[in-house]
């Protein structure tokens, strides 16, 4: 099988098996519009998993700006404008990640939490002994599990921050 039939096959393989293990589960998200992911991610948005394309209010109101394209970051982007395509996620859960509502950080832990689905705020998630596990798809093809506890409770308005085997965005330089 050629390269790329064998990364179309990694991926599709991938989302797949993350939609059905994530279809019974609960994650109480609430997004701008009001609206909480229930009774799951799967039932309201028709999956469980975002392309990583907007970034969150703190990256494109930064001043000055740090990220070469916040509004639509990896979307509508050539494979070569990646920095490092087995370090840049492209695909991530909707747990785990720092959701700007309003001005107020959000993050919903998931895998191995005790209490699944529970929502956190910036004075909440510091005390939470759970960890921000999420299986990461990344624009090579691989995936893995990734703990992005240390950066999101280290400050969680800038949750997005490189990690040791990860990416968010493009720096702008």
């Amino acid at each position: 099988m050629d390269r790329r039939r064998e990364t179309l096959r990694r991926r599709t393989g991938f989302l797949i098996r993350m939609f059905r293990l994530q279809k019974h589960g609960t994650v109480r998200l609430i997004v701008g519009f009001g609206k909480e992911f229930q009774p799951t991610c799967f039932d309201t948005l028709g999956g469980t998993y975002r392309f990583n394309w907007h970034l969150e209010d703190d990256y494109w109101n930064d001043n000055p700006a740090s990220v070469e394209d916040p509004v639509y970051n990896l979307g509508l982007k050539k494979e070569s404008w990646v920095p490092d395509t087995g370090r840049f996620i492209m695909m991530h859960e909707y747990a785990a990640f720092p959701w700007n509502i309003d001005g107020m950080i959000l993050v919903t832990s998931w895998h191995g939490a005790s209490n699944p689905g529970q929502l956190f705020d910036p004075s909440t998630i510091k005390g939470d002994r759970d960890k921000l596990i999420a299986p990461t798809l990344f624009v090579d093809g691989h995936s893995q599990q990734c703990d992005f506890t240390a950066i999101i409770k280290k400050n969680p308005r800038r949750g997005l921050e490189r990690g040791k085997d990860w990416m968010w965005y493009k720096p702008l330089n």
